[in-house]
């Protein structure tokens, strides 16, 4: 969750689970953020924390989870948003994202830190449809002009009613692919990291 806040939001995410009478959890952060300094900040609500600069875990007494929560406003109040600068891996066609692209992807597995799945940069693609799912995210079908589609998701896109308007609209995208199974088929899905229009 702290990591898809971060993906779709481009800010800081603290999120924690109850265990008994302690909060355990994690952050992430954007690129140019510290969570260590914003922890170092916070220490007397912690119990302990430790980790990098973008990711990094923490503990503290339940009892001081709105003290924790206060002083990371006061952290964050006068710091300035960061920046979007949303790398990709690689530039591709949607012809290239095939069953080849897909035994590859797999082939490459675990991804986890150090070792994410790639971000794929694809241009001139059109939006074939788009569909609502929950109120708050997308489900978007973009082909390009060979007639190749593929299915995109984009978790918590914000301005919903003005996205779902996409449709028919030339965009370039940078997408996140994923394996599928569903009904004991598997298929090549992606999520939508970033799209802009290009007209």
């Amino acid at each position: 969750l702290a990591t898809r806040a971060v993906q779709n939001h481009n800010v800081c995410s603290f999120v924690g689970a109850l265990k008994e009478d302690r909060i355990v959890g994690s952050a992430r952060a954007p690129e140019g953020n510290s969570l260590l300094e914003a922890f170092e900040y916070c220490k007397e609500s912690l119990t302990k924390f430790g980790g990098h600069h973008q990711a990094a875990g923490f503990e503290l007494p339940l009892e001081k989870a709105d003290e924790f929560r206060t002083k990371l406003q006061e952290f964050y109040q006068d710091k300035p948003p960061a920046e979007r600068r949303l790398k990709y891996d690689f530039e591709a066609d949607l012809s290239e994202l095939n069953k080849d692209f897909k035994h590859w992807l797999k082939k490459m597995e675990p991804y986890g830190m150090g070792f994410g799945v790639p971000y794929i940069r694809i241009n001139h693609l059109f939006v074939a449809s788009t569909r609502v799912l929950k109120e708050k995210h997308l489900k978007l079908q973009l082909k390009d002009m060979m007639g190749n589609k593929i299915d995109a998701l984009w978790f918590f896109a914000d301005n919903i009613d003005e996205k779902r308007q996409l449709s028919s609209k030339r965009v370039s995208a940078i997408l996140e692919p994923s394996i599928n199974f569903y009904m004991g088929k598997e298929s090549l899905q992606t999520f939508v990291r970033d799209l802009k229009v290009e007209f």
